[in-house]
């Protein structure tokens, strides 16, 4: 089970599509420490639940409780997969129809939720939308995505996605937190993802 919707917690996704993964010293910053002697994980309070990795392939194997998430066409290759989802566009979404293919990502915004995505999502429970936003006022653009799910009755998880370009670390206390909570606060959303978090502005 990925414990993602419902009654679980909200979820924490980090891209690290860039960053260097090439041993376990890469997950220090989200919140895994490798003991080497004993050959265990340990975490803190501020672990990550999801890594966006794109076609980032990590150079080691991944801690027992951390998913990756690749996107779709680099996910086909990865060997296993036991602990790997992959993230579909809406295009490949629509088109993809492997009845083995279970639990998977689908980025989308509120102008690529047509008919024919509100169709397949009706009958696909085990899609879980990662929601961004273009718009200038994004925070009110998702709000109507999530009244759109409800009118129709889809209740897949939903983590919402924002990315803050140039931002200095000051804002990005307050941008994220405005616009994350807002949503969550109103009982929207299962889940938060930061793309490109280590792009700060000094």
């Amino acid at each position: 089970m990925l414990n993602i919707g419902g009654t679980s917690v909200p979820v924490v996704m980090i891209d690290m599509s860039q960053s260097d993964v090439s041993s376990p010293e890469s997950l220090i910053p989200v919140g895994y420490f490798y003991d080497e002697p004993t050959d265990k994980w340990n975490m803190n309070d501020m672990a990550c639940d999801y890594l966006f990795l794109g076609d980032n392939l990590p150079g080691f194997d991944l801690p027992h409780g951390l998913r990756a998430v690749y996107d779709y066409n680099f996910w086909k290759s990865v060997d296993s997969k036991e602990r790997a989802l992959p993230l579909l566009n809406k295009d490949e979404y629509l088109s993809e129809n492997d009845p083995t293919l279970l639990f998977k990502f689908l980025q989308i915004t509120l102008p690529e939720l047509d008919e024919e995505v509100i169709n397949k999502l009706k009958s696909d429970a085990y899609t879980i939308i990662l929601l961004g936003t273009d718009n200038s006022h994004g925070m009110a653009e998702q709000r109507r995505f999530f009244f759109e799910l409800i009118s129709n009755d889809i209740k897949n998880p939903v983590i919402i996605q924002r990315n803050y370009p140039n931002i200095n670390e000051e804002q990005f206390l307050l941008y994220p937190s405005t616009d994350f909570g807002a949503l969550l606060i109103d009982g929207l959303g299962d889940g938060v993802f930061y793309w490109e978090l280590r792009n700060f502005r000094t």
